[in-house]
């Protein structure tokens, strides 16, 4: 029944001419997800609402906290599914999934106007080729997508030297690395990788080079 629901969502939305609309979940496959524009909680929520009642559907569970809810019936409707944000998520412009924003780490990949997840950028062999070299000597960018064997795969080899750069009174500099490569090796092309340590004191990072 939710799913009928969440056709019921969209057809609002598209009445209403509202921006909010249902996708699937990109982090959870076979479940669906409401990316909504906050500022159209009211407008969506009274106009199913409506619906329910011009379709004659029981509403009796819907459960409401406060007399000026806005997400009542939004809450009835997605059912198990769930509800993000429009400024806390983004769809992929490839395969039309909704993902969150990660808190810690770039997942997505912007380009001409286009955003991509990380799944699609790491099945699609020219996109992923764009985005390494969008990051080849650039110390003012990292990359936080790709895996060691996405690197090894497209020529790459890894220093063994590790790098950070944070509150820790060590300040490795990226562009004095780069410098320093360029400086043997003029042709190089050198990529920075962030290691996922999570630490909001410091960032640590390796170099790949081809």
């Amino acid at each position: 029944m939710a799913k009928d629901y969440i056709e019921l969502i969209n057809e609002v939305c598209n009445e209403l001419g509202l921006y909010s609309t249902v996708y699937e979940d990109g982090e959870n496959p076979g479940m669906y997800v409401l990316q909504v524009d906050s500022r159209e909680m009211a407008d969506l929520n009274e106009g199913l609402k409506r619906k329910f009642d011009e379709l004659g559907i029981d509403t009796s569970g819907v459960r409401k906290y406060r007399e000026d809810d806005d997400e009542c019936y939004i809450e009835f409707a997605l059912g198990d599914n769930s509800m993000t944000y429009a400024d806390d998520s983004f769809v992929c412009s490839q395969c039309y999934c909704c993902y969150d924003y990660s808190p810690y780490y770039v997942n997505y990949y912007i380009t001409d106007g286009e955003i991509y997840c990380i799944d699609c950028l790491k099945d699609d062999p020219a996109l992923k080729e764009q985005y390494v070299a969008d990051l080849i000597n650039k110390p003012k960018k990292a990359n936080t997508i790709l895996d060691e064997q996405d690197f090894i795969d497209m020529g790459f080899t890894h220093l063994e030297d590790e790098y950070e750069n944070g509150f820790y009174d060590r300040v490795d500099d990226p562009k004095q690395i780069l410098a320093n490569i360029l400086a043997e090796n003029p042709n190089a092309e050198v990529v920075f990788d962030v290691t996922k340590t999570y630490n909001p004191w410091a960032t640590s990072f390796t170099v790949w080079i081809r």
